[in-house]
């Protein structure tokens, strides 16, 4: 298959992930004006409990989990941010990695659409999980929203997408670390 091919058979494909780019440089560059407290100009927005992971985070660099207390719910996040600091990467980091783990959400529901339904279910739900809102709100923020909902879309799409037993496997392991990012996320396991 030739570059030009796969572009012309994934064109739809293509352009919405071309147009969502655009959304997010929107929410960017103008998203102070309709998010009521957000203030973009770092490219990170810190919520009410960003300073507990990022505390925590902080402590499981130091090698001091026992410090970690109330945020340990959400063991799962603080480690995700420990991995990041320990590569010496920054908090706008973490919003370029919540967003590319949403683009591949996005791959996988739209993949789940078409083996249950049809390409065009799909497809719908391509566009409807790129331009919700909220959703891309989210990955501005430094919160467990983003990533525990990216990594519950990944692990099923991984479990579904055949039968693999490594697939199998590797499908549970992410499903069992999303429930370590959100202290309910538990409950999402069959």
């Amino acid at each position: 298959m030739t570059i030009l091919s796969f572009i012309k058979q994934n064109r739809f494909e293509i352009i919405s992930y071309l147009l969502w780019i655009l959304s997010l440089l929107f929410i960017y560059f103008f998203g102070s004006y309709f998010i009521q407290g957000a203030d973009f100009t770092d490219g990170y927005i810190l919520g009410g409990d960003s300073s507990r992971y990022l505390a925590a985070s902080s402590e499981i660099l130091k090698g001091n989990f026992a410090n970690v207390n109330y945020s340990s719910s959400y063991i799962g996040y603080n480690i995700f941010l420990a991995l990041v600091f320990f590569a010496q990467a920054s908090l706008f980091s973490i919003v370029m990695l919540q967003i590319i783990m949403t683009g591949i959400a996005a791959y996988c529901l739209s993949k789940i659409g078409e083996m249950l339904w049809s390409k065009n279910i799909g497809r719908l739900t391509l566009i409807l999980f790129l331009f919700y809102l909220p959703i891309q709100i989210f990955n501005f923020y430094i919160l467990t929203e983003s990533i525990y909902i990216s990594l519950i879309i990944i692990g099923t799409y991984i479990l579904v997408c055949n039968n693999k037993p490594i697939n199998l496997l590797i499908g549970c392991l992410i499903l069992v670390y999303s429930a370590l990012v959100r202290p309910h996320g538990i409950i999402l396991i069959p």
